[in-house]
Protein backbone atom coordinates (compact mmCIF):
# COMPACT_ATOMS: atom_id res chain seq x y z
CA UNK A 1 0.00 0.00 0.00
CA UNK A 2 1.13 3.70 -0.66
CA UNK A 3 3.48 2.55 -2.96
CA UNK A 4 5.26 4.98 -5.32
CA UNK A 5 5.92 4.44 -9.31
CA UNK A 6 8.32 5.77 -11.33
CA UNK A 7 7.45 5.10 -14.73
CA UNK A 8 9.63 7.54 -16.79
CA UNK A 9 12.23 9.03 -15.03
CA UNK A 10 11.96 13.12 -15.00
CA UNK A 11 8.02 12.78 -14.73
CA UNK A 12 5.54 13.21 -11.87
CA UNK A 13 5.51 9.42 -10.50
CA UNK A 14 2.10 7.57 -9.29
CA UNK A 15 1.98 7.47 -5.62
CA UNK A 16 -0.31 6.38 -2.55
CA UNK A 17 -0.71 3.35 -5.20
CA UNK A 18 -2.35 0.32 -4.29
CA UNK A 19 -2.70 -3.22 -5.91
CA UNK A 20 -1.60 -6.56 -6.36
CA UNK A 21 1.73 -7.83 -8.59
CA UNK A 22 2.71 -10.99 -9.81
CA UNK A 23 5.76 -12.74 -10.37
CA UNK A 24 5.20 -15.46 -13.10
CA UNK A 25 8.28 -17.11 -14.45
CA UNK A 26 10.45 -14.33 -16.55
CA UNK A 27 7.92 -11.72 -16.47
CA UNK A 28 5.91 -9.55 -13.72
CA UNK A 29 2.39 -7.37 -13.65
CA UNK A 30 0.91 -5.00 -11.02
CA UNK A 31 -2.33 -3.99 -11.35
CA UNK A 32 -3.32 -0.88 -9.24
CA UNK A 33 -6.87 -0.28 -7.58
CA UNK A 34 -6.00 3.41 -6.89
CA UNK A 35 -3.47 5.43 -6.94
CA UNK A 36 -2.46 9.63 -7.72
CA UNK A 37 -0.36 10.99 -10.43
CA UNK A 38 0.10 14.62 -8.81
CA UNK A 39 -3.08 15.49 -7.80
CA UNK A 40 -5.01 13.59 -9.76
CA UNK A 41 -6.79 10.30 -8.47
CA UNK A 42 -5.78 6.75 -11.38
CA UNK A 43 -9.36 4.83 -11.96
CA UNK A 44 -7.12 2.14 -13.35
CA UNK A 45 -3.18 1.26 -13.45
CA UNK A 46 -1.02 -1.34 -14.74
CA UNK A 47 3.05 -2.23 -15.14
CA UNK A 48 3.18 -5.19 -17.40
CA UNK A 49 6.72 -6.64 -17.77
CA UNK A 50 6.35 -9.67 -20.19
CA UNK A 51 9.91 -10.31 -20.29
CA UNK A 52 12.39 -9.40 -16.86
CA UNK A 53 16.00 -10.60 -17.92
CA UNK A 54 17.48 -10.06 -20.00
CA UNK A 55 17.30 -6.39 -19.43
CA UNK A 56 16.50 -3.85 -21.88
CA UNK A 57 12.96 -5.62 -23.01
CA UNK A 58 9.82 -3.25 -23.03
CA UNK A 59 8.07 -2.36 -20.06
CA UNK A 60 4.01 -1.15 -20.30
CA UNK A 61 2.44 1.29 -17.96
CA UNK A 62 -0.68 2.15 -18.18
CA UNK A 63 -3.09 4.13 -16.79
CA UNK A 64 -6.85 5.83 -16.80
CA UNK A 65 -7.35 8.86 -14.91
CA UNK A 66 -10.13 11.85 -14.67
CA UNK A 67 -9.59 14.98 -13.08
CA UNK A 68 -8.19 18.68 -13.41
CA UNK A 69 -7.42 18.89 -17.17
CA UNK A 70 -4.33 21.41 -16.23
CA UNK A 71 -3.07 19.25 -13.85
CA UNK A 72 -3.08 16.90 -16.20
CA UNK A 73 -1.50 18.61 -19.21
CA UNK A 74 1.34 19.73 -16.62
CA UNK A 75 2.46 15.85 -16.73
CA UNK A 76 2.13 15.38 -19.86
CA UNK A 77 4.20 18.64 -20.49
CA UNK A 78 7.43 16.84 -18.61
CA UNK A 79 9.65 15.16 -20.61
CA UNK A 80 10.41 12.99 -22.34
CA UNK A 81 6.44 13.67 -23.78
CA UNK A 82 6.41 17.42 -23.78
CA UNK A 83 3.76 17.78 -25.43
CA UNK A 84 3.45 21.29 -25.79
CA UNK A 85 7.28 22.01 -26.40
CA UNK A 86 7.60 24.35 -29.52
CA UNK A 87 3.77 24.97 -29.11
CA UNK A 88 4.46 28.30 -27.32
CA UNK A 89 1.85 26.96 -24.49
CA UNK A 90 2.03 26.58 -20.69
CA UNK A 91 0.40 23.77 -18.29
CA UNK A 92 -0.75 26.74 -16.33
CA UNK A 93 -3.15 28.19 -19.23
CA UNK A 94 -5.21 25.10 -19.20
CA UNK A 95 -7.98 24.26 -16.77
CA UNK A 96 -11.27 22.24 -16.95
CA UNK A 97 -11.71 18.62 -16.75
CA UNK A 98 -10.31 15.74 -18.66
CA UNK A 99 -10.51 11.48 -18.78
CA UNK A 100 -7.26 10.49 -19.91
CA UNK A 101 -6.51 6.75 -21.22
CA UNK A 102 -2.60 6.39 -21.68
CA UNK A 103 0.15 3.68 -22.54
CA UNK A 104 3.95 4.38 -21.84
CA UNK A 105 6.09 1.99 -23.08
CA UNK A 106 10.01 1.84 -22.64
CA UNK A 107 13.07 -0.37 -22.61
CA UNK A 108 13.17 -1.68 -18.87
CA UNK A 109 16.21 0.03 -17.75
CA UNK A 110 17.31 2.49 -14.92
CA UNK A 111 17.83 4.72 -17.64
CA UNK A 112 16.41 4.43 -20.81
CA UNK A 113 17.43 7.03 -23.74
CA UNK A 114 14.69 9.31 -24.85
CA UNK A 115 14.34 8.15 -28.31
CA UNK A 116 13.09 4.41 -26.80
CA UNK A 117 9.85 5.55 -25.20
CA UNK A 118 7.01 4.82 -27.23
CA UNK A 119 3.52 6.29 -26.29
CA UNK A 120 -0.13 6.24 -26.89
CA UNK A 121 -3.33 7.86 -25.45
CA UNK A 122 -6.77 8.96 -25.73
CA UNK A 123 -8.55 11.92 -23.41
CA UNK A 124 -12.00 13.62 -23.93
CA UNK A 125 -12.51 17.05 -21.93
CA UNK A 126 -14.95 19.58 -21.33
CA UNK A 127 -15.53 22.91 -19.51
CA UNK A 128 -11.79 23.23 -21.34
CA UNK A 129 -10.32 26.64 -20.95
CA UNK A 130 -6.98 27.88 -22.19
CA UNK A 131 -5.87 31.69 -21.13
CA UNK A 132 -4.13 33.99 -23.94
CA UNK A 133 -4.09 31.00 -26.39
CA UNK A 134 -4.12 34.49 -28.73
CA UNK A 135 -2.53 36.78 -27.04
CA UNK A 136 -5.13 38.21 -24.86
CA UNK A 137 -7.67 36.52 -26.51
CA UNK A 138 -8.55 32.87 -24.55
CA UNK A 139 -10.54 29.82 -25.32
CA UNK A 140 -13.88 28.71 -23.56
CA UNK A 141 -16.23 26.20 -22.48
CA UNK A 142 -14.02 23.71 -24.88
CA UNK A 143 -15.53 20.18 -25.36
CA UNK A 144 -13.32 17.36 -27.56
CA UNK A 145 -10.78 15.23 -27.79
CA UNK A 146 -6.95 14.30 -28.29
CA UNK A 147 -5.00 11.64 -29.57
CA UNK A 148 -1.62 11.17 -28.26
CA UNK A 149 0.91 8.92 -30.54
CA UNK A 150 4.89 9.18 -30.20
CA UNK A 151 5.42 11.16 -32.90
CA UNK A 152 2.61 13.33 -32.71
CA UNK A 153 -1.05 15.38 -31.10
CA UNK A 154 -4.07 16.08 -32.68
CA UNK A 155 -6.93 17.99 -30.70
CA UNK A 156 -10.33 18.36 -32.21
CA UNK A 157 -13.55 19.52 -30.57
CA UNK A 158 -16.03 22.57 -30.17
CA UNK A 159 -15.17 25.54 -27.96
CA UNK A 160 -15.93 29.56 -27.78
CA UNK A 161 -13.50 32.62 -27.94
CA UNK A 162 -14.96 35.80 -27.16
CA UNK A 163 -18.46 35.14 -27.69
CA UNK A 164 -17.86 33.21 -30.80
CA UNK A 165 -18.38 29.37 -31.23
CA UNK A 166 -15.86 27.82 -32.75
CA UNK A 167 -14.50 24.78 -34.08
CA UNK A 168 -10.90 23.56 -33.39
CA UNK A 169 -8.08 21.37 -34.95
CA UNK A 170 -4.92 21.56 -33.37
CA UNK A 171 -2.49 19.70 -34.66
CA UNK A 172 1.15 18.89 -32.66
CA UNK A 173 4.35 17.13 -34.41
CA UNK A 174 6.81 16.37 -31.63
CA UNK A 175 9.80 15.88 -34.39
CA UNK A 176 11.65 16.24 -37.52
CA UNK A 177 12.27 20.44 -38.93
CA UNK A 178 9.54 23.12 -39.91
CA UNK A 179 6.48 24.20 -38.42
CA UNK A 180 5.29 21.60 -35.88
CA UNK A 181 1.89 23.64 -34.19
CA UNK A 182 -1.06 23.94 -36.38
CA UNK A 183 -4.10 25.22 -34.63
CA UNK A 184 -6.99 26.01 -37.36
CA UNK A 185 -10.26 27.49 -36.08
CA UNK A 186 -13.45 27.88 -37.70
CA UNK A 187 -17.09 29.45 -37.02
CA UNK A 188 -18.64 32.82 -37.75
CA UNK A 189 -17.04 35.73 -36.44
CA UNK A 190 -18.08 39.94 -36.44
CA UNK A 191 -16.52 42.68 -35.80
CA UNK A 192 -16.70 42.55 -32.18
CA UNK A 193 -14.96 39.22 -32.36
CA UNK A 194 -12.08 40.83 -34.72
CA UNK A 195 -11.55 43.64 -31.88
CA UNK A 196 -11.12 41.03 -29.25
CA UNK A 197 -8.93 38.53 -31.26
CA UNK A 198 -7.07 42.36 -32.39
CA UNK A 199 -7.59 41.97 -35.96
CA UNK A 200 -8.65 45.18 -37.13
CA UNK A 201 -11.94 43.79 -39.45
CA UNK A 202 -14.00 47.04 -39.12
CA UNK A 203 -11.81 48.48 -41.42
CA UNK A 204 -12.66 45.73 -44.25
CA UNK A 205 -16.06 44.55 -43.39
CA UNK A 206 -19.51 44.83 -41.34
CA UNK A 207 -21.92 42.09 -39.94
CA UNK A 208 -20.79 38.72 -39.74
CA UNK A 209 -18.12 37.33 -41.18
Amino acid sequence: ADATVIYAPGMTPLTRVAGRGELRGNSFTFDARRGMVGSVALSRGEVSIPVIAPKGRPAYYRFSASGDAGEMVRVLAQEPLAVLKDSGLQASQFSGKASVEAELMRPNLNVAPQESYEYSGTATFSGLGVDGLFGDASLTSGEGELELFTESMSVTGNATVGATPVQIDWRQRFYGDGEKTKIKMSGVADSATGDFLGVPSRQFAQGKI
